[in-house]
């Protein structure tokens, strides 16, 4: 059975996004879970690659695309599909949402961390339901 390309370049998107982040593996307990978000870019490294992807994102260009992943990604990742590949999960996502932005990192409790991003302003009057 053939797998969907879209499917398959949203998985390597999340993926790749998954392991910028640095996280612990504790388990999950049960209940509710509650989060702070902190709204400031980390520094370091973590903040560069965090800007990076939303940079390549925003470009909306194959090339900003093939360049972050050279620059940031492993070999093995590079190789996991055809740069094309790459791109199109990137150019998706902006087509999407008109461009995303650094909006916090949420920490819950269970220990846990997400980076944070949402949609660019809408530039045009019109409703989103």
């Amino acid at each position: 059975m053939k797998k969907s390309p879209v499917c398959f370049q949203t998985f390597i998107f999340w993926l790749f996004l998954s392991l910028c982040i640095p996280f612990s593996a504790s388990a999950q307990q049960a209940g509710e879970q509650s989060y702070k978000d902190v709204s400031a870019m980390p520094d370091g490294v973590v903040g560069e690659r965090i800007q990076a992807v939303i940079d390549a994102v925003n470009a909306n260009k194959a090339e900003a695309v093939a360049s972050f992943i050279k620059k940031n990604c492993t070999v093995e990742f590079q190789d996991m599909a055809p740069m094309e590949v790459h791109a199109n999960v990137f150019l998706s996502i902006f087509q999407s949402t008109g461009g995303i932005h650094f909006h916090s990192i949420r920490a819950y409790v269970p220990e846990r961390e997400e980076t944070v991003v949402s949609p660019l302003p809408i530039k045009s009057p019109c409703t989103i339901c």
